[in-house]
């Protein structure tokens, strides 16, 4: 998607002993420029404060977060004005406006509790709507499949969770299937040391899981896929690790990878947790404590991580999963309308193969 770039001068243009194209200049438009002037860009048609979908999109999420629905709209406000008259980009405004919010009495407690308590019961919540079709639920089923019966809860009886965190949702969700420790496993990049889960050791650039082959019989991955970079081998580890006929649970974001205002906004959303330390980048397990990142610094880490995210469509995941020898049974959707799932969430239950050829296997 092209980028406004500084308009040269017509003096500048003017060449009264033009040059042969050998002898011209190469300027070469790095991908990094090219993708923080995008990130950054006020541009109306990639501006996503300028949208009111995307912008009242990001305000909700900021104020649910931190508690202040009632008082983000009035902080955003004073910052959209101000805006006007200095030379902040789009991300700069995200991170005053966090600053700003992050400073009212109470908005610091509610972020912790949502991070400790809030995203633990939803996530077990949705799973339990998956394996329990008579638990009230927000999900609609996008799928033909009969879920009546979709997967018996008493089947699981080993569990990993690719992409754990701090392992308070895994145990949650393990516990759920009357699991011990011992079989509720927690595989990332940090060991969070949580008693509660057997931790597993992945090694994200060789993407191998530390598990026997035919170890467990469930794993979810919530929204962890889009993270990883080599998406394949990993898949393929999966694969390697779950029991023939067992199940993969996938909560994933709906989104083609392109220069698109949903793009932006996603990466605005993993800007918004980098920024208040919150989901993988909370202190307690993935940053040092005593870090103090200047604005500068902070941004910087945020253009690289999300330049390095991976979204993929439903139907790509699904397609990169039955190559492993997976099968999709079923997709749940919290609501397909933009307003009410911006970030385009969904959830889809695939079981491995019974019958698994050599070439699946390999890794």
């Amino acid at each position: 998607m092209p980028i406004m770039l500084k308009q040269q001068s017509s003096s500048s243009l003017i060449n009264k002993s033009p040059k042969k194209d050998k002898d011209l200049p190469t300027v070469k438009v790095t991908h990094d420029y090219v993708f923080t002037r995008w990130m950054g860009s006020w541009e109306r048609r990639l501006s996503l404060w300028s949208n009111h979908a995307y912008s009242d999109a990001l305000l909700g999420y900021i104020g649910k977060i931190f508690g202040q629905q009632a008082n983000i709209y009035h902080y955003f406000d004073r910052l959209w004005n101000d805006s006007l008259y200095n030379s902040n980009d789009e991300l700069d405004l995200l991170n005053i406006l966090i600053e700003r919010i992050s400073k009212v009495p109470g908005a610091k407690t509610s972020l912790h509790k949502r991070q400790e308590t809030s995203r633990t019961e939803s996530r077990l919540n949705e799973i339990r709507a998956i394996f329990d079709r008579n638990f009230n639920s927000r999900f609609k089923i996008s799928s033909k499949i009969n879920t009546e019966h979709l997967i018996r809860k008493d089947s699981i009886k080993s569990y990993f969770d690719l992409g754990c965190g701090n392992g308070l949702i895994t145990a949650r969700i393990g516990n759920y299937f009357n699991l011990s420790s011992e079989t509720i496993f927690g595989g990332d990049v940090f060991n969070s040391h949580n008693p509660d889960i057997t931790f597993v050791s992945i090694d994200q650039d060789q993407s191998i899981i530390d598990l026997s082959d035919r170890s467990v019989n469930l794993i979810t991955c919530l929204v962890t896929l889009h993270h990883i970079p080599h998406i394949d081998k990993i898949l393929r580890e999966l694969a390697r690790i779950v029991q023939p006929n067992g199940y993969l649970i996938i909560r994933e974001h709906d989104c083609k990878l392109e220069r698109s205002l949903l793009t932006k906004y996603l990466h605005f959303i993993h800007g918004i947790m980098i920024i208040a330390r919150i989901g993988e980048f909370s202190t307690e397990y993935s940053i040092d404590k005593t870090e103090k990142l200047t604005w500068i610094e902070q941004k910087k880490k945020i253009i690289n991580y999300t330049k390095s995210i991976q979204y993929k469509t439903r139907e790509e995941w699904q397609k990169h999963l039955e190559n492993v020898g997976f099968t999709h049974l079923a997709t749940f959707d919290y609501d397909l309308n933009q307003t009410t799932n911006p970030q385009r969430l969904f959830y889809a239950v695939y079981q491995r193969d019974h019958q698994v050829s050599s070439n699946t296997e390999q890794t």
